[in-house]
Parts: structure tokens; sequence; C-alpha cells
């Protein structure tokens, strides 16, 4: 597979990889796999902290995509599964129904906790049996990975495809990778440093 990867993230430093398992050879990397299979994210319970790559493999028809999201503490996954993924659904079905109105009066469900979730980064959209490699700095905390890709009208994660993550206050010895590419986003737009010449990037 040689599709380039770039999925962008403000504030976090990405690799943008071929897919190899080539591209993540260095052992001073801590290397966490995430898999696809049809409407389910397969990951580890728990990893240490400190940047970590995220090697996520879509082995599945779909296209779907990982974000990562940092719970307020003493929040799980749970939590989210009742409190917020059904508002999401339910203010979805409503707009798509041409009741607009209605539909965004569902965020008033929100729970009180729900502007305390970080939106971390992850990697971005995959098509089907496609992988793509993206480098996080993890925060010690209880992260939700979600797929909120829509089939049918419905969120991928509402049928399923959400799991938990557990980032340990103990840190790996991995490095922050050096990027050959630097992108800033802003109101004015994107920035860009570094020569985009062909071949294998890193891009922060």
């Amino acid at each position: 597979m040689k599709q380039i990867v770039l999925p962008l993230c403000a504030c976090l430093t990405l690799i943008a990889c071929s897919g190899s398992d080539d591209s993540v050879a260095d052992d001073r990397r801590a290397v966490v796999d995430v898999v696809a299979r049809g409407l389910t994210l397969e990951a580890p319970d728990s990893i240490r902290s400190g940047w970590t790559t995220f090697r996520f493999m879509n082995e599945s028809p779909l296209t779907h995509f990982v974000v990562f999201e940092r719970l307020p503490d003493g929040r799980t996954l749970e939590d989210s599964k009742r409190d917020v993924f059904p508002v999401f659904q339910d203010a979805m079905d409503l707009i798509n129904q041409d009741r607009a109105s209605e539909g965004f009066a569902q965020f008033e469900r929100f729970p009180a906790w729900f502007p305390d979730v970080v939106f971390w980064g992850g990697p971005g959209f995959l098509g089907p049996f496609k992988t793509g490699v993206t480098t996080v700095r993890m925060d010690p905390g209880t992260y939700v990975l979600e797929c909120y890709v829509k089939t049918a009208g419905r969120f991928h994660s509402v049928d399923g495809m959400a799991v938990q993550l557990i980032v340990a206050e103990e840190a790996s010895a991995a490095p922050e990778p050096t990027a050959s590419i630097t992108l800033s986003l802003s109101a004015a737009g994107i920035d860009m440093q570094g020569a985009p010449i062909p071949g294998l990037h890193i891009v922060k």
C-alpha cells in the first residue's frame, strides 16, 4: 500500500507514511496497533504515556477514522455511550427529517461534563483495507477512541465502534519525532514550512 496519509490535528506531531510496517521500525518508538473490523475497533486497554505511534489498520470494506477524546476525571466510555452518543444520533435523525431546529435543540441534553472533553487528535480518514500511522503525545488519563463516520445515517460509534483507552502515569522513552514539514492552522488559513518534495515526510 502506497497511499500517503496526512491527518491534520492542531498541536500534535503526526507521521505521514506509506502504511508499511517498516515505517515504524524504529525501536525507540512506542507503537500501538488499532484495528477496524466491520463496525468494531480493537485496541489495547491501556498504554504508557508520552509520544506514542498509532498504527491504524482498516481491515474493513468501509471508510473509517479514529478520534481520541480525553474524558474528564471520573468519566468512562460507558458515560459517553449513555449521555453523549445518543444525543448526536437523535439530533442527526431530526436534521435529516428537515427538522433542523428540533435537531439542534437536542444538544441541550449534553451532560454538564461534556464541554470538558478534549479532542486529542488521531488517525484521519482511511479507505477500506488501508493503513495509516500517526504519532501523538498522550497525557495520562482516560480516553475514548471512536469512529463517527456515518453509514445509512447512523454514526459508527452508536453501533459500537468505540473503545476505552487508559493512559498510565508511567511514561515511555519514545522521543518526539523530528518534523520535516510544519503546518500551522489559523483563521488566515494554512501556513506550511518545509519543502513538500516527493518521499516520506514527518508532518507537524
